[in-house]
């Protein structure tokens, strides 16, 4: 469209996959979540691995150490928890950059439609670190 001003997303620190007061651009959104998607393969898949590095040759089963049942049990606990917060708080900044409510993830359905299709409507001035609606931040 001639005459029409594009203006680039909103780039993705660190610190919006884990503050909740961060913002995401549906852009980088898609990318994000694949990267969520695709971690507790490599968490489940890994540990167990990990722990298979010192087991015999001939047997394909882990060791039969207790202790070391136990820390993979934990282990794919606390990597289920902390993945869960992290896509927790991706998903509720991305809400955000789109100007919802981050209760509009308790709304099966609509929720994933909001996620990957609702435009970005807040954008952050540059120089001041504002919240804007995104047509104010274009004309900056």
């Amino acid at each position: 469209m001639e005459g029409q001003v594009t203006q680039e997303p909103r780039p993705v620190y660190l610190e919006d996959i884990y503050d909740p007061r961060g913002l995401v651009s549906k852009v980088y959104f898609r990318y994000l979540i694949l990267l969520f998607v695709l971690s507790p393969i490599f968490v489940f898949l890994g540990i167990p691995v990990f722990f298979a590095i010192g087991r015999d040759e001939d047997s394909p089963q882990l060791s039969d150490d207790p202790a070391a049942k136990e820390l993979i049990i934990k282990g794919y606990w606390i990597a289920a928890i902390i993945l869960s917060y992290f896509l927790l708080v991706v998903c509720t900044n991305r809400l955000r950059m789109a100007g919802r409510s981050g209760f509009w993830l308790l709304v099966p359905g609509y929720n994933l439609y909001l996620l990957f299709t609702a435009e970005d409507r807040l954008d952050r001035r540059p120089d001041a670190g504002d919240l804007l609606p995104a047509e104010a931040g274009a004309k900056l």
